[in-house]
């Protein structure tokens, strides 16, 4: 009798004891963070040169963004959105609500534009999400055109060459090369008047246009002047 007491006490389960309870709770998993906005300025690129006829140009900047959904200010702050401040050569800055702005009349020289990331309520991401591009405004200038000079030859009957093509401001200088008098004349265009034979004369050709030409002292010569315009115009 004493045995079986013992061995109750020592094994208390086995003669039908109480049991531990197995308590599990169920946790539901915290959902990841959202991933960190960030962007690129497509345009203007880093160096780029944009050219103006003036001495100011719009400047076009473009923007790529990744995992932001962009918002106006003055919503709640939420992760994954805002919006962009954007600054030219540390000026004040413009809020801009896309991914695409126009800066107007920058003015000839280099210039840095800075892209900020910010929350909805102004103030930066932590750490900050920034980007900066350097530029140039050029202004064009048209090619100064060099005038050049061509020669016709004068003949007993006929000129050489008879057609030539030239650019507004270009010279032409006739010889009389035959063995009698004869002239370059287009009627209110130009004339080299009659030259004696050996005689030389330049007309400048300040129009454009097609201009047929003859000899005073021969009317059956003819010839041919086509007159383009120059790059400068």
């Amino acid at each position: 009798m004493v045995a079986l007491l013992g061995l109750s006490l020592i094994f208390p389960g086995c003669l039908g004891g109480g049991s531990t309870a197995n308590n599990q709770t169920n946790v539901t998993p915290s959902p990841p963070p959202a991933p960190t906005p960030s962007f690129t300025i497509v345009e203007p690129a880093q160096g780029d040169s944009i050219t103006s006829s003036d001495d100011t140009a719009n400047v076009s900047i473009t923007l790529s963004a990744s995992n932001l959904q962009i918002e106006p200010s003055g919503m709640p702050n939420a992760a994954g959105e805002g919006y962009f401040e954007i600054s030219i050569d540390g000026g004040d800055y413009s809020s801009v609500y896309g991914e695409s702005y126009t800066i107007p009349d920058v003015g000839v020289g280099t210039h840095t534009i800075e892209v900020q990331l910010v929350n909805n309520d102004g103030t930066p991401y932590s750490p900050p999400i920034t980007q900066s591009v350097t530029f140039a405004v050029v202004q064009y200038q048209s090619p100064v055109y060099i005038p050049e000079t061509y020669s016709i030859s004068i003949g007993n009957f006929s000129y050489s060459p008879a057609n030539l093509t030239v650019n507004v401001g270009d010279s032409i200088n006739w010889t009389n090369a035959g063995a009698y008098p004869r002239s370059a004349t287009s009627t209110g265009n130009f004339d080299t008047n009659v030259l004696s034979p050996g005689a030389s004369a330049v007309t400048v050709m300040e129009n454009e246009g097609t201009f047929n030409y003859f000899s005073l002292t021969d009317v059956a010569m003819t010839g041919t002047i086509t007159v383009e315009s120059n790059s400068s115009d």
